[in-house]
């Protein structure tokens, strides 16, 4: 778009820390260094629900600021176009790093898709876009059937069921957001004037302009750096197996059956599971699958029964 508000620019740049922030967390949680379950936590949603709602506000009032300073529909749908392009490159990553949590309709893709219905609109009445921008908001609220529940109806938001996926935002009730930006950035000072910006608004005004380029490499290098720990911060695996033979031990004891009997048994379970570091790891990070559950909890059982123990 044509025109740029540096304090624009910097607020959609400070978006970006609390943005980073939740990601973090979330990376955090995932690879279990972390016990907070940060996608249900109720003070992370809501701080990963608000930083969603700034970018989507700040977008609104860049499409107010575009309109106002001669921006068409060329300059229009090139912005869509990258914002798209990124969106399914984001849906396209996240098929093949964790398929059933997909993102079929993100952020990026609300911004696309929003910002394609939002320009049309750019000189209807401030009382049209509210009441539209109401209607949005609440419908969620006031509609919601299973037939929406439909894969190919994800965009729309309408399903009364919660998606699996890592991130969803669709277009109902959050393009309400982008709507009331624009309403907002009708009243933006186009010419700037005054002193000129301190530092920290020109850093956070630069990581703004380029919001696009570190949303899509802000995960891909956290998950990296985590995976890169995870390997240097694992324990050997002798030592990982002696650390479960000591702890199946000390829990048989705990329960009050005989020292043999303890010992048996937690060497019965080590030596079976010893072929499947991937599976102890799992187990010590507690971030067992469904199945590597059954399958660690069966080779306990079959151990108990060959050490001669009661099952608990």
């Amino acid at each position: 778009m044509a025109a740029r508000l540096p304090w624009l620019d910097a607020a959609r740049g400070a978006a970006l820390i609390p943005m980073a922030l939740y990601h973090g967390a979330w990376d955090l949680s995932l690879f279990g260094w972390i016990e907070t379950d940060i996608a249900t936590h109720p003070g992370w949603t809501a701080l990963a629900r608000a930083t969603t709602v700034t970018f989507l506000v700040v977008s609104g009032m860049s499409l107010a600021l575009a309109a106002r300073t001669g921006a068409g529909w060329r300059e229009a749908l090139r912005r869509v176009g990258r914002i798209a392009a990124a969106a399914a490159l984001v849906s396209l990553a996240t098929a093949w790093f964790a398929p059933a949590n997909m993102v079929v309709f993100g952020i990026l893709h609300a911004i696309a898709l929003g910002s394609l219905l939002a320009w049309p609109l750019r000189r209807a009445p401030d009382a049209l876009l509210l009441a539209l921008a109401a209607a949005v908001l609440a419908l969620p609220f006031l509609l919601r059937h299973p037939v929406f529940a439909a894969p190919g109806w994800a965009w729309l938001g309408l399903s009364p069921e919660p998606s699996a996926a890592l991130d969803h935002v669709p277009l109902l009730p959050w393009w309400g957001w982008m709507l009331l930006g624009l309403v907002a950035g009708r009243r933006l000072p186009v010419a700037g004037g005054g002193r000129s910006p301190g530092r920290l608004l020109r850093a956070f005004a630069w990581a703004g302009r380029r919001s696009l380029p570190i949303y899509l490499l802000h995960q891909p290098v956290f998950i990296g750096a985590l995976m890169l720990a995870a390997q240097l911060a694992a324990p050997s695996p002798a030592a990982l197996r002696e650390g479960w033979r000591a702890a199946l031990q000390a829990d048989c004891a705990a329960a009050g059956d005989p020292a043999p009997v303890c010992a048996a048994y937690a060497a019965c379970a080590v030596g079976r599971l010893a072929p499947e570091p991937g599976l102890l790891e799992a187990a010590r990070r507690k971030r067992l699958t469904p199945d590597q559950r059954a399958r660690f909890e069966a080779v306990l059982d079959a151990c108990e029964a060959e050490a001669g123990e009661a099952p608990r």
